[in-house]
Formats: C-alpha cells, sequence, structure tokens
C-alpha cells in the first residue's frame, strides 16, 4: 500500500514538472526579450550620443508683460490718431496694394503691383518729407489695425484652421484689406502654423507690417522702434526667413546678441548655417567657442551630429 502512494505521488511530482516545463520557459523567453529591448534601447541611446544630435534653433525669450504692454500702447496710439486727407489718400493706396496682393488677375500680371508700390513709394517719400514723425504715426495707425484684424482672424482659424482664409468671411476680406498677402506669406514660412497659431510674440505681427511701411518709404525697417520691437523683427528674421541665403539670419542672430546678452548667438548660427547645407561653416564655428573655452554638452553634440558619417 505504501509502495502504491509512494509511486502515486512520484507520478504526480512529474506530472507537476511536465506542467511547470513549459511555463518556466515562457518566463525564461520573456525575460531573454525583455534583455533584449533593454539592450537594444542602451545600444541605441549610446549610439546617439556619439552620433550628437541636431538641436532646434533658439529662440529670445519675451516678457508677457512687455509684449502685452506693447499692444496696449499700439492701440492707445492708434485711437487718439486721426488721419488728415493727403494721409487717407496713402493709406488707402496701401490697402489698393493688398488687394491686389491677393487677387488672383493682379498676380498674374505684376506689372500691376509693380506700378502700386512705385505710386506708393512716390507719395510715401513725399510725406516722410514733410514731417518724418507724421508718417511713421499713419504706419503705427494702420499696423495697429492690421494687428487686431489678425488677432479676429486667428479666432476664425483656431475654430477651423488657416483653410478660413480662402473663404469670403468677413474675418478672411478685412484681413486681406488690412495686410495683403500677409497670412499667405506667414503660412509658407511657418510663422503661422495650420491650425492659426502664432509662432511668436502677439506684437510681432503688428512690428513686421511697421517694417514694410517703412521699407516701401526707403527707410530702416526698425526705424523709430523700440528695443522690444526690434527683437521681434530681428527674431523673425532669425526663425522664419528663407535657409537659402542665410546672411541675414546670421546678421539678426548677432543683433539679437547685443539687443538680449542670454541669447545664445552661437548655437543659433550653427543651426541657420545647417539649414543652409554649410556644415563646414557651422562645425568651425562651433570649434571655435570650444577653443575660446566654452563647454556646452548641446554644442558637441551639435559638433559630433555634423561630423556623423550618417549625415
Amino acid at each position: 500500500m505504501t509502495d502504491r502512494n509512494e509511486t502515486k505521488r512520484s507520478e504526480a511530482d512529474v506530472g507537476t514538472r511536465q506542467v511547470r516545463g513549459p511555463k518556466r520557459g515562457a518566463t525564461i523567453a520573456v525575460v531573454a526579450g525583455l534583455a533584449f529591448v533593454v539592450a537594444a534601447t542602451a545600444v541605441y541611446v549610446f549610439a546617439r550620443n556619439l552620433t550628437g544630435v541636431v538641436p532646434a534653433l533658439p529662440r529670445p525669450a519675451f516678457d508677457e508683460k512687455e509684449v502685452r504692454a506693447a499692444m496696449e500702447g499700439f492701440d492707445k496710439g492708434d485711437a487718439a490718431f486721426e488721419a488728415s486727407p493727403e494721409e487717407q489718400v496713402l493709406a488707402d493706396l496701401l490697402e489698393r496694394i493688398h488687394m491686389a496682393e491677393t487677387d488672383a488677375s493682379a498676380l498674374a500680371n505684376r506689372g500691376t503691383i509693380a506700378a502700386l508700390v512705385e505710386e506708393f513709394g512716390d507719395k510715401a517719400r513725399q510725406s516722410v518729407a514733410r514731417g518724418k514723425e507724421r508718417f511713421l504715426a499713419l504706419g503705427d495707425h494702420l499696423a495697429a489695425r492690421f494687428g487686431r484684424e489678425f488677432t479676429r482672424f486667428s479666432a476664425v482659424a483656431a475654430a477651423s484652421g488657416v483653410a478660413a482664409w480662402g473663404k469670403k468671411s468677413r474675418e478672411a476680406e478685412a484681413l486681406r484689406r488690412a495686410g495683403g498677402a500677409f497670412l499667405e506669406r506667414s503660412v509658407e514660412r511657418g510663422l503661422v502654423d495650420a491650425s492659426g497659431r502664432l509662432r511668436a510674440p502677439a506684437l510681432t505681427p503688428v512690428v513686421l507690417f511697421k517694417s514694410r511701411w517703412r521699407l516701401l518709404a526707403g527707410l530702416h525697417p526698425d526705424e523709430g522702434f523700440t528695443p522690444l520691437e526690434r527683437k521681434a523683427r530681428l527674431d523673425f528674421v532669425a526663425a522664419f526667413s528663407s535657409p537659402d541665403g542665410p546672411e541675414r539670419r546670421l546678421a539678426a542672430a548677432i543683433e539679437l546678441k547685443r539687443l538680449d546678452p542670454a541669447y545664445d548667438d552661437v548655437l543659433a548660427r550653427a543651426v541657420i548655417l545647417h539649414e543652409a547645407a554649410q556644415d563646414r561653416a557651422a562645425l568651425d564655428l562651433l570649434e571655435k567657442a570650444g577653443e575660446a573655452g566654452r563647454d556646452d554638452p548641446v554644442l558637441r553634440s551639435f559638433a559630433r551630429a555634423l561630423l556623423s558619417p550618417a549625415r
């Protein structure tokens, strides 16, 4: 009897071992798989650290209170301004340019827009000769109006996307009259994303309008600007100008450093050169920074990325 019971226990033990065997194998397989994933991740991270990473272009910091105060200042100046009949002629002419910029038939005939711009330039220079401060005030008045229209349209775009630009909405029409092809150009350059979100401080559209107003009259684009306005314009030039010709962007980065000592112009210029397919020049810049004693892991990683054979 005892022998029979021992035989049953022995068979039960064998059965248990037979059942546990596959489970144990599966457990080992899972552990081995996890170990492989961990090892592969470690190799990827190690390789990434070896090859380096191309960083994003640094952007200057803007104080929200300063930006808000500037926007309020634009509106106050606008409310206090009354255009003379001669000034209204100039404002109407600019609106004609804006509408031509967004009109298919006018765009097909570039001479139409060129003629309007030439006419505006002549009248603008005459206005400057009569009184530059008054001419700039008129531009600031129109820029503030454009800023309000852009804000209104952004609210529409937030609900329906930038596709609302092509619709005959009141907001789209008002924005065309106030700013011409500003939105289309901004989308092309990445200043405004597909949802209509502005990728810059709120004062940037107003500042860009004011810059264009000055340029059309043959003035410096920063004429009469505050440091904050200059910073916003330079930020736009450095971040959103065409990457093909980096000279303007490089100059803007250097100027930003003078306005904002915290701005990393070395990294900015290296990224700008890389985006212009000038990796050798970017690497030289990073190497000079290292030789000058700057020990920055971001710059070192960027240099490794530029030296990577995969590039």
